[in-house]
């Protein structure tokens, strides 16, 4: 349950990163996770758990260049 509301908060500073980046993050979940800690603050598995999150709810896509928010 832990890992579950800790995904929600992860999620919502993803998205809010995301908006300040103009709605797109320049890496994917395949990126290296001293860079993902480095951007975000979060370990790779927190990172991979909200993007999941984000993706299963359609509010993202992920593509070769980095995630996109959907309009």
């Amino acid at each position: 349950e832990k890992a579950f509301i800790q995904m929600d908060a992860d999620a919502e500073l993803i998205v809010k990163r995301m908006e300040e980046q103009g709605g797109k993050l320049p890496f994917t979940d395949k990126a290296d996770p001293e860079k993902i800690k480095k951007e975000l603050g979060l370990s790779k598995n927190a990172f991979k758990r909200a993007i999941g999150h984000l993706y299963k709810e359609r509010l993202i896509t992920i593509e070769k260049d980095g995630i996109h928010l959907n309009d």
